[in-house]
This record gives structure tokens, sequence and C-alpha cells, in this order.
């Protein structure tokens, strides 16, 4: 393997079943519990408001933890992740926890999306696709440990950078919403 993309996509899917696996993304409860979301989704949900009857497409989807609870609050959703292990897992989940989602595999090559864009690049994008931006967010934590040895985690299990986390965001959240045409 010496394309970046291949070596990136074997990454994912070893993560994959691990991740399944693992008590952080608790999959498990997914089928337990139908009214069980992730924790990405319980800390955005005060953001997303009522997403009731709308679609979305979740990229980036991984091992659908946040697409299925998406869909849980009544978006019809779709998945996209270049990993075919982690959208194994994805479908599992869907399957296992009852809840209409469908995945799709792709990458750069055969979508017009592609990532790591920076924020202006993104808002620009969604404006010229004739979107209106509701709402952005920043947030100075992430759920999972980005960047092993340099953060800690903080009351309510997220992960902070140790040195000056405030000074640049660590996720954020964009809203937009396209007015019926």
């Amino acid at each position: 393997m010496t394309d970046y993309r291949d070596v990136n996509r074997a990454n994912w899917d070893e993560r994959a079943p691990a991740h399944a696996a693992s008590a952080g993304y608790d999959v498990a409860a997914f089928a337990r519990d139908p009214r069980h979301l992730s924790d990405v989704v319980t800390f955005d949900r005060p953001l997303l408001g009522d997403i009731d009857g709308l679609r979305g497409i979740h990229l980036q989807c991984h091992i659908g933890t946040d697409t299925v609870s998406l869909a849980r609050l009544g978006a019809t959703m779709t998945g996209l992740d270049f990993s075919p292990a982690s959208l194994a897992e994805a479908r599992r989940l869907a399957a296992i926890s009852g809840t209409p989602v469908g995945f799709v595999e792709s990458d750069e090559h055969t979508t017009t999306h592609s990532w790591n864009h920076g924020l202006g690049e993104i808002v620009t994008a969604l404006l010229e696709a004739g979107m209106t931006i509701t709402g952005l967010v920043e947030h100075d934590t992430v759920p999972w440990e980005a960047l092993p040895g340099t953060m800690t985690r903080v009351p309510g299990g997220e992960w902070q950078v140790k040195d000056r986390p405030r000074r640049l965001p660590h996720t954020y959240t964009l809203q937009a919403v396209r007015t019926a045409v």
C-alpha cells in the first residue's frame, strides 16, 4: 500500500471491529433501548432542534452510531464512509437496533464531498448550494481522545487539549437548511 488513502482505509478497517466491541461506542445499548442515542448526538441534540421528517447524510459515519441516532430522532438518514469494515459494522448496528438507515461506501473519487476543509470553505460551499446557515457553535472538547498524550478527560466524559484548550475549537456544530423550492 503506497497510496495514503489505502493506508488510511486499512487503518479504519482495522479499528471498526474494535470500536464496535468497545464500551465507548456501546453498540449493545442500541439493541437494548430503542431510545438510546450516541454521546455525540446527545451532546448536539440541543443544537439540532426538531429533525423529524428531514433527510440527512452523515459523512464519515464510521460504524453508524451517530447516523442511527439521528434516524431515531426522526430523520431519514444515509451514512457515507470509505471503510468497508466500518460500513459492515454500521449495517449490523442498524439491523440489530431495528433502525432503517442506508449506508453507502464512497470516497472523494466517487463523490463531490472530500474532507478536510477549512471552515470558510465549508461555509462558502453551503451558501453556494443555496443553503441557509442557521447555527454555528465551536466546542472546546471532543468525545474521543483525538490527540493521545496531549489531552485530558473533563467532566462529562469529553476530552480537551491540556495546553490552553480555549485557544482554538476542537470541533464545531454547523447547522444549515435548504428551503423548499
